[in-house]
């Protein structure tokens, strides 16, 4: 960098900057796409839980932790949650990319929506799934 003018060593450093930002939050449509299963599941902020309600919570943890959610290229989007029995819900699913909101509408009323999953990429480049009005965030993984 020893023969690039000083004025241009600022700019090229600024797009570099800009060109690592785009990639921490490269989530698009076609990166939705596919099979994840969750692998972990949290709660989003501190709740004050006596012991027989956090030993419930666990339970439930231990269950969602073997959902999946399946999102096509028709829009089409499978979610199937555990517990006690798996249940496949079937919606329709479109992905705001600028706000990272997957939203999962009804299949018969595409105007009904059942959902918005907002879509977190970590650090270490692991997914998170902000699950809208519940105090639930899951990791996820293809």
């Amino acid at each position: 960098m020893n023969n690039i003018p000083k004025t241009t060593k600022p700019l090229i450093i600024i797009a570099l900057l800009m060109l690592l930002s785009r990639n921490l939050s490269a989530q698009n449509k076609s990166d939705i796409l596919g099979n994840w299963s969750v692998q972990t599941v949290e709660l989003s902020e501190e709740l004050n839980l006596n012991e027989t309600q956090k030993q419930q919570m666990e339970l439930l943890f231990f269950e969602l932790k073997k959902s999946t959610f399946s999102f096509y290229p028709d829009q089409k989007a499978s979610i199937y949650l555990t517990m006690a029995d798996t249940v496949k819900n079937d919606c329709y699913w479109t992905f705001d990319e600028v706000k990272k909101i997957i939203t999962l509408t009804d299949l018969k009323n595409k105007e009904a929506v059942r959902a918005k999953i907002t879509v977190e990429q970590t650090k270490d480049k692991g997914v998170k799934f902000h699950i809208a009005e519940t105090p639930f965030i899951l990791t996820v993984g293809k």
